[in-house]
């Protein structure tokens, strides 16, 4: 008797090694798959991102595009904006005055990248406003900012507005 009993651990032995081969192989591929699906979760928000900034850069091309065209400039040429004033043949070639929305968009992720000082990298980030237009966007936001009432953006808090040190303090204890 004893010996068929010896005879069947033996036998069910294999069968031990891959149960927990297999359960390994199972661990390591659900591993992988978690880390797939998180990778793949990283991707998809970098792709959205990339959506976003290309339509806001559309946008802001399209807008560009019918602001600056003179009426009757070719098949199909988009109206002049409100912007546009025929006795004024500086405006035709300039960007419109105001700023949009998508614009702004633009500046304000400029401005938490590039921080308030560095207008060049702002209006390149923009991608359709030189640094002056910048550098005056940027003091009538800050200016509207402490109008308001506002706090600063949370990424501007430690820089602050740029304005010289002495005169804003002037400013704040005046």
């Amino acid at each position: 008797a004893p010996a068929p009993a010896t005879a069947a651990p033996a036998a069910a032995s294999p069968d031990l090694v891959e149960l927990a081969s297999l359960t390994s192989l199972n661990a390591s591929l659900s591993s992988s798959l978690a880390s797939l699906r998180a990778e793949s979760h990283a991707l998809a928000a970098a792709v959205a991102a990339t959506e976003a900034r290309l339509a806001r850069r559309a946008a802001m091309v399209l807008a560009r595009g019918s602001a600056g065209s003179k009426p009757g400039s070719g098949p199909g040429a988009a109206a002049p904006s409100s912007a546009f004033h025929p006795a004024d043949k500086s405006r035709t070639a300039q960007q419109s005055r105001y700023w949009l929305p998508a614009e702004h968009d633009a500046f304000v992720e400029a401005l938490g990248i590039y921080g308030p000082k560095n207008c060049r990298g702002i209006s390149k980030h923009v991608g359709s406003r030189s640094a002056a237009q910048v550098r005056t966007h940027l003091q009538k936001y800050f200016q509207r900012l402490e109008r308001l009432g506002t706090p600063l953006p949370q990424g501007l808090r430690e820089v602050g507005p740029p304005v010289a040190p002495g005169r804003w303090a002037k400013e704040v204890e005046g």
